[in-house]
């Protein structure tokens, strides 16, 4: 599991970017764009919105195995 930075707030979220993030290639440019901004957003200590949230989920139901 990978480290969660202290400055992180969301921890879910932070393991959820991090593993899209892993798989950037097989993202579109805008998802891996998109998942670029979660993660420098968590990494500030702002938590996601619930439109973001959901985002996130349907990028990982569509590309995770």
């Amino acid at each position: 599991m990978p480290e969660v930075p202290k400055t992180v707030q969301d921890r879910v979220a932070w393991l959820e970017v991090v593993e899209l993030d892993d798989l950037a290639e097989d993202l579109t440019q805008w998802e891996a764009d998109f998942v670029e901004s979660l993660r420098r957003q968590l990494l500030h200590g702002r938590e996601l919105t619930k439109p973001q949230s959901l985002r996130l989920a349907e990028i990982r139901e569509d590309r995770l195995p």
